[in-house]
């Protein structure tokens, strides 16, 4: 999507999102603001559900999170960009990072954090909103 219009928001589906990174387990819900519909996706050593994840995400979305900017929305850009072989080990150093304040201007994650490419992923982060 080279520049998302305001037709473009209007048509985006809605989701209210939080992601949770554990040492051996990582989920991701979505629930959709009109249908209540729930999307819930998995990653440990009995369920991998990173490919269904990266389909959904493809899709323009509208996702409405407390923090998200910081910590939820980091997540799911590095699960997208993902390359390695240990991505629940992967994750949960990255989430330790986007934690500290010792890594707050970390390249790295300041890169996560503002990305510097179109998404097609609006993101509202109530966190923000609230002058946090």
């Amino acid at each position: 999507m080279a520049h998302i219009t305001e037709t473009d928001l209007q048509e985006m589906k809605r989701y209210g999102f939080d992601t949770e990174v554990f040492k051996n387990f990582f989920c991701v819900t979505f629930i959709s603001v009109a249908t209540g519909e729930t999307h819930v996706f998995t990653l440990w050593d009995k369920n991998n559900d990173i490919a269904k994840l990266k389909r959904f995400l493809a899709q323009p979305l509208f996702l409405i999170g407390f923090n998200s900017h910081s910590y939820d929305m980091p997540v799911l850009r590095y699960i997208l960009n993902y390359k390695g072989k240990t991505l629940n080990a992967d994750l949960y150093k990255l989430s330790a990072k986007l934690i500290s304040d010792a890594h707050r201007d970390d390249e790295d994650i300041m890169a996560l954090r503002y990305p510097r490419y179109q998404e097609t992923i609006v993101n509202q982060d109530l966190f923000a909103l609230m002058g946090f």
